[in-house]
């Protein structure tokens, strides 16, 4: 029978972890004892969050359940491996966190492996519900949304948008078409309007905002943790952050001199078509 380790270490494997990270991933197969398998809905991510490289474990394990679920769906196995790769940015978080091989933004992951979000094209897209009301729009708090995810290897291209809406509309349609939704939904700092300063009128940042409705926005400096430091505990850190582009160079003076950032909850309506631009 196979023991959960194993199948951590098959699917740790089929994912393709870099190589400086095996030494650490093999030391902590060796380390944990209490490793039981389970179904994926059974795993306490709560009280197993703050033990980041056991998560990672089961999270590997949990890959071979979700694997067998993506058949049963008839779901590609090329969509399956494009959104577990997911998992190769979380651990090189925690690696640069603390040299540590575990996971961060567990309860993030947990939506690829309870096949609410899935790699579509450049972009992810998760099904989720909206946490706030829009009385503008004639929507409340609960109803069913298309969350939009920009991987860090993503692109926000219009081609490369179009191109997975289209890839979106199709999957959705036909894999989960009991899924009703009339808005797609994002929350990032990329909708932040305060880009603007920094940026040419048709950059592909400035553009991505138009789609989107904003809903609301809360002061928080997650530009700073994706542009130059993800464990980023102060602003005075930065000073020792490369800034290759004019961009970052902006990005970091404004915040060095006290400049606010927001991430901003934006909708905009579905188009059935897929046909966003």
């Amino acid at each position: 029978m196979n023991t959960v380790k194993e199948l951590a270490k098959k699917w740790y494997k089929i994912i393709g972890f870099p190589e400086k990270f095996d030494k650490g991933f093999y030391n902590l197969l060796n380390e944990e004892t209490d490793l039981q398998p389970m179904k994926f809905e059974e795993y306490d991510l709560i009280s197993n969050r703050p033990n980041k490289c056991k998560n990672l474990i089961m999270f590997l394990y949990f890959c071979e359940e979700l694997s067998q679920k993506y058949k049963e769906k008839g779901i590609p196995h090329e969509i399956l491996l494009n959104t577990i790769d997911d998992f190769i940015i979380s651990v090189e978080r925690q690696y640069d966190i603390d040299g540590r091989v575990g996971v961060v933004m567990a309860s993030v992951l947990a939506k690829h492996l309870s096949m609410k979000l899935f790699r579509l094209g450049s972009l992810q897209f998760a099904m989720e519900e909206i946490p706030v009301d829009v009385p503008e729009k004639g929507i409340v708090k609960g109803t069913p949304v298309m969350d939009i995810h920009i991987p860090m290897d993503g692109s926000i291209k219009r081609e490369e948008l179009s191109r997975s809406f289209k890839i979106a509309e199709e999957f959705f349609g036909e894999f989960f078409p009991d899924y009703r939704y009339d808005y797609y939904m994002c929350h990032s700092w990329l909708l932040d309007e305060t880009l603007k300063k920094f940026l040419k009128e048709g950059s592909n940042i400035l553009e991505f905002q138009k789609f989107f409705y904003p809903v609301f926005g809360k002061e928080d400096d997650a530009i700073l943790r994706f542009m130059f430091k993800y464990h980023i505990e102060s602003r005075e850190e930065l000073e020792d952050c490369p800034a290759t582009t004019n961009f970052a160079k902006d990005v970091k003076e404004y915040a060095l001199s006290g400049g606010k950032f927001y991430n901003v909850l934006g909708i905009f309506e579905r188009d059935k078509t897929g046909e966003i631009l």
